[in-house]
This record gives structure tokens, C-alpha cells and sequence, in this order.
């Protein structure tokens, strides 16, 4: 049975996928799933997630709903029950976990308990530099502090989350 599920909520922005596959592939943790939880995207993201899946070197399972608005909460309890792990994890879409996410997560599990992290929102400058390639040469967990943008960086695990559009 695999350890971890990681449930990713998600709706047609398959670029910001890319991105948190790339931090998957990091992760030092590797006996987990992915679950796309989809809420309704269009038939060519569904294309680009299958794709995406082929490439992975871990199993992931795209459960989708048709697009009726914003249902996110029904579409996540059905990556729920399509989970294969007694242990969850929930990030959003345009979320890209530190190499150490799940791991941290894993090692500090308690039954019972909720166990809940940090993030940090990226600039725009910052998200626009961002790249599959960059991500799995570590590029994030690298940087501590670029005076142009004030982006500062620690090396414990959490979440870098790219900034909305004013």
C-alpha cells in the first residue's frame, strides 16, 4: 500500500502542473501518489494531464466532474475516496512543494491530527522565471534572498505559491 496520497486541486491551468510535477520529482519521500482532483477543466487539459502522467515516475490518478462552477470541496472528496493511502496531503494547483514537503509531512504524522504548513507567495518577477528545469535543478530551495524583489527563502519545507496578477 503506498504511504501518501497527495491530492492537488486542480482546474485547467496544466502549466502550473508542470511546475509541481517537477518539484515532485524532488521530493526526497517517494513512496506516494499524485490524485489530480479536477473541477470540470476542458477536454485538451484533460490531454495535457494524461500526458503528464506518462512522464511521471509515480502513479497518478485524475478524478474529474464536469464543470458546474466552483465545486472544489465535492471534486477533493472524491480524490479522497479514489485514494489508495490512509495518509493525505492537499495542496492547491498553483502550489510547488520543497523537496522536503512530503516527507515532513510523513514523519510528523500523528492519528488524530491535522497537520498543516507554510507557504510563501512568489513575486510576479519570480513566478515568471520559473521553469520545469529550473525546478528540478533546485532553483527555489536555492535562493535566499534577491534584493530586486525581497524573495527570502529558508531551507525547511513548505510551499512556494505563485503571486495572482494585481
Amino acid at each position: 500500500m503506498i504511504k501518501a496520497s497527495l491530492i492537488i486541486s486542480f482546474y485547467n491551468n496544466v502549466e502550473y502542473l508542470k511546475l509541481i510535477a517537477a518539484s515532485l520529482e524532488r521530493q526526497s519521500f517517494r513512496d506516494f501518489e499524485i490524485i489530480i482532483a479536477d473541477d470540470g477543466s476542458n477536454q485538451e487539459s484533460i490531454n495535457k494531464v494524461e500526458k503528464l502522467s506518462a512522464k511521471l515516475p509515480f502513479p497518478l490518478k485524475h478524478v474529474w466532474q464536469e464543470d458546474k462552477r466552483f465545486r472544489k470541496n465535492k471534486i477533493l472528496n472524491k480524490a479522497v475516496c479514489a485514494s489508495s493511502s490512509d495518509y493525505l496531503i492537499f495542496i492547491d494547483g498553483d502550489c510547488v512543494p520543497h523537496s522536503l514537503f512530503i516527507k515532513e509531512h510523513y514523519d510528523h504524522k500523528k492519528e488524530g491530527n491535522c497537520f498543516t504548513g507554510r507557504r510563501v507567495n512568489l513575486s510576479l518577477k519570480i513566478t515568471a522565471l520559473l521553469t520545469e528545469s529550473s525546478i528540478k535543478n533546485g532553483y527555489l530551495e536555492n535562493r535566499f534572498l534577491d534584493e530586486d524583489t525581497n524573495f527570502f527563502i529558508t531551507k525547511y519545507p513548505f510551499l512556494f505559491v505563485r503571486r495572482a496578477k494585481s
